[in-house]
This record gives C-alpha cells, structure tokens and sequence, in this order.
C-alpha cells in the first residue's frame, strides 16, 4: 500500500492509497462514481437552489431599495 497524495484543509488530513484502485476495473470504479453522485447529487441540487433563492431575495431587496430611494427623492 503506497500513498498517492496527502491533502490538509483547515486540521483535516486527507490521505489517500492506491490499494484501493490499483485491481479495481473500470466497470468497479463507474459504480463507485455513479453511487457517488446519488448521494452527493441531492445535496449539490439543494445548495445551488438555496443560493438561487438568496440571489433571488438580494435582488428583490436591492429593487425595494432602489424604489424607497426614488420615493424619498420626489418627496
């Protein structure tokens, strides 16, 4: 068992070996990715959409202001 990489993010440490994928065949790791992607998928769809509903809410706000502005200068 070799290790391939060491990342550190904040006091993480990721260290990852090439036992794993150095027998495992092409059909083993499309498996992997794609059980991969059913678990991450939902949670990347609901990130991207709470941040469409703050762009959303920041633009909303900044036209409500922008309109009190114009109101407040004609008065």
């Amino acid at each position: 068992m070799a290790v391939v990489d060491i990342i550190k993010d904040g006091e993480t440490t990721f260290i990852f070996h090439d036992d794993y994928c150095k027998d495992t065949t092409p059909e083993e790791v499309e498996g992997a990715m794609k059980r991969i992607a059913q678990i991450a998928l939902p949670h990347v769809r609901a990130a991207l959409a709470g941040k469409q509903k703050e762009y959303i809410h920041k633009r909303e706000l900044s036209t409500k202001v922008k309109q009190n502005m114009n109101s407040l200068k004609q008065t």
